[in-house]
Order: structure tokens, then sequence, then C-alpha cells
């Protein structure tokens, strides 16, 4: 259940039990603004075009631009769920081959197969990523996923509703 001072806030709720709302004396109501990510400088080239916009996903920060996932900002997380430090880039497996054929600095992710990584210690991360993002700006089609629509819930008034 939310608190009064939880709804009065100027920050956003943590969505996962990774994200995080940091302490601090100086925030509103006794909270500072959300964790920054080492690698949100790569958003500069993103900001001023209105379907740009951010959200906190398992721990790591989704970029979105033209209503596709663009990538993921990834950090080690406290609870060690994971140790990458880097960026995903959110494609679909047919255009692997074609991305990596112009950025070869980029490579399947071990875990996460479908999207492709670049960790952020790589020696040409910050000229790659550059690159990329300038790809991206220009609405490459390969770049991108379409995010799933929500499910409906069970019960929900909608699916009460006899037509």
């Amino acid at each position: 259940m939310l608190s009064q001072a939880n709804l009065l806030r100027s920050e956003p709720l943590p969505l996962f039990e990774n994200d995080e709302v940091l302490p601090s004396s100086a925030g509103i109501l006794g909270y500072s603004q959300m964790k920054s990510f080492d690698n949100e400088w790569i958003f500069q080239v993103f900001e001023d075009h209105p379907s740009f916009f951010t959200k906190r996903m398992f721990g790591g920060l989704a970029v979105y631009l033209f209503g596709r996932q663009m990538m993921l900002l990834v950090e080690p997380t406290k609870t060690g769920r994971w140790k990458w430090h880097g960026v995903l880039i959110c494609t679909e497996y047919a255009y692997q081959p074609a991305i990596i054929e112009e950025f070869p600095q980029l490579a399947p992710h071990d875990v996460l197969k479908k999207w492709l990584y670049i960790a952020s210690l790589h020696e040409d991360f910050e000229a790659t990523m550059e690159q990329v993002a300038a790809a991206i700006v220009r609405d490459d089609q390969r770049f991108g996923i379409h995010p799933h629509p929500s499910k409906e819930r069970v019960g929900s008034r909608s699916r009460r509703q006899k037509p």
C-alpha cells in the first residue's frame, strides 16, 4: 500500500527489487534522484527527440526511441544478480549479422543471446557507442524491438463485459 509520503514524492517508485531510490538528507521528503548510470552520456544524441524516454528494467536502464526499446545500460548489481558493465543493444536475430559486420565490437551476449553486447571496458567502447547511437537516432530499422503489449489481467473489467 502506498503511504501519503510516497504519493507526494517527485521521484518514481522503484519497479523491481534491484531498482532503488537513494536516501538523501537534501532530497524532497528525504529522497534523492534514482541511481544514475555511468554510460548515460550515450543518450545525449537522443535527448531532443520527442519519442525518447528511459525506463528502469531489471536493475538496468532501458532506452526507448521511435516506440522501440533500443538498448539497456547494465552495471553490476548490489545483489550480485549480474556483474555485467556495458550496453545491451536490442535487435532481432535476423539483423545481428549485418550489425556485427558494421560494428564488429558488438557480439551476442553470453546469456541474453537475442541481444548484442559491448562491455564498457572494451577499448573501442566509446567510439562504437557513438556510432551505434548515430545509427539509432537515424531510425535504422535494424535496431530496437517493439515492446510487448501489456497482458490483460484475469478478471479485468474489459474481459467481464459482454458484447
